[in-house]
């Protein structure tokens, strides 16, 4: 940029510039800096000068060095984990550290070509449906490579996108049909306690994950309206306990609760206030005021650990013979569920939070794929003729 006169407090002429200096090798952000103050335009421009070079030194100290992937992921991996939430970071780093890293750790950026990733990325599409998220994280760190001048262009961005190999239907996982559910949830009031009891009634009727449910405070129901608000999830992560914001911005949602799961929630909540009366309120009283708090042990009013609801669905599930499913899979049961009661796609995508709406046709055409085999006889019937 230019060099600007301009006068001071003391109306004396000075000298002035702001300038582009590339984009930073750690951020991989651009890199801007001003200056002012100088007497004269040749002072201005003899720093301009010696900025510009300092910078260039930089940049080629970077691209002097031959780069293996393995350390190219580091420095991307530096200034990506502060713009991320931690347990994001944690499954970034796995997806790396176990599906990216072995077939490219060693290698140097300037010997990996296209046909490499082309026999890579063939052999993660028979292996794992997430192949095409796991080639977006590799093209990451290459990109940068390429953003810092370190080469020409990423060889992942011209191989053929192979179809995925992976056998199974769907990628939406096994969830209970109507009937299922009910039996379900049958079961566990009758093998669980009302706090786990309470914890399965309230994910299957409201779609929310696991660790919207185990942050819940008793805060984010009203009873008067009927209303239950996510806002927080929690996690747990290197041995302690980590609440932070939802998933995604549309994770912040409230959704309406049925009268029936308002009643459950309400007796939990008188069952869990005398537990707490006989525990000791001076111990360290319900200060969290959690929904779903261990209420024994040494910390009885700390968050339940994650894999609990884990552990007693499964033990109902071995019991019953019933599908096997994952917690998360309530999730989707709530979904299909919501679909089949007539609820339309832009309905159900707001109150399971999903950012991406094809989240939710996916779910919706999952659905529809099993309701299809009755559609003529429920034509016939809506017609009448």
């Amino acid at each position: 940029m230019s060099i600007k006169q301009y006068k001071n407090k003391n109306g004396d002429i000075r000298y002035k510039f702001q300038t582009y200096l590339g984009v930073d090798p750690i951020t991989n952000k651009p890199k801007k800096t001003s200056r002012q103050g100088f007497k004269t335009k040749r002072e201005a421009s003899m720093e301009l000068a010696r900025l510009k070079l300092e910078t260039e030194k930089q940049l080629y100290g970077y691209q002097k060095k031959d780069y293996t992937y393995k350390e190219m992921f580091d420095l991307w991996n530096e200034s990506h984990s502060l713009s991320i939430k931690e347990s994001t970071q944690s499954s970034v780093d796995a997806i790396f550290r176990v599906r990216i890293l072995p077939q490219f750790e060693n290698m140097k950026l300037k010997k990996i070509n296209t046909f490499y990733c082309q026999k890579v990325l063939n052999q993660w599409a028979k292996d794992y449906r997430s192949y095409k998220d796991i080639r977006t994280y590799f093209s990451m760190v290459m990109n940068h490579a390429v953003n810092l001048g370190l080469i020409d262009f990423n060889p992942m961005d011209r191989v053929i996108t192979p179809k995925l190999q992976v056998k199974g239907k769907t990628k939406t996982g096994k969830y209970f049909e109507t009937d299922e559910l009910q039996k379900f949830l049958e079961y566990a009031e009758k093998e669980c306690d009302t706090k786990i009891y309470t914890f399965f009634r309230l994910i299957s009727f409201t779609g929310a994950r696991k660790g919207e449910i185990l942050a819940l405070t008793w805060d984010d129901i009203n009873f008067f309206s009927g209303e239950l608000t996510i806002n927080k999830t929690v996690y747990y992560l290197n041995g302690k306990y980590v609440v932070t914001d939802p998933k995604t911005k549309t994770s912040n949602r409230v959704i309406d609760l049925d009268k029936k799961t308002l009643t459950i929630l309400k007796a939990w909540q008188l069952e869990q206030k005398e537990i707490v009366m006989r525990l000791g309120v001076g111990r360290d009283g319900n200060k969290n005021n959690l929904l779903f708090n261990r209420l024994r042990g040494s910390e009885p009013y700390q968050y339940i650990h994650n894999s609990i609801p884990n552990r007693e669905l499964k033990k109902i599930v071995d019991k019953y013979k019933m599908t096997e499913i994952s917690v998360h899979g309530f999730r989707h049961s709530h979904a299909s569920l919501l679909f089949e009661a007539g609820l339309d796609v832009k309905s159900v995508q707001d109150r399971l939070g999903h950012s991406d709406v094809q989240t939710t046709l996916q779910i919706y055409t999952h659905v529809t794929e099993k309701m299809k085999n009755n559609s003529g006889e429920k034509f016939q019937k809506y017609v009448n003729f």
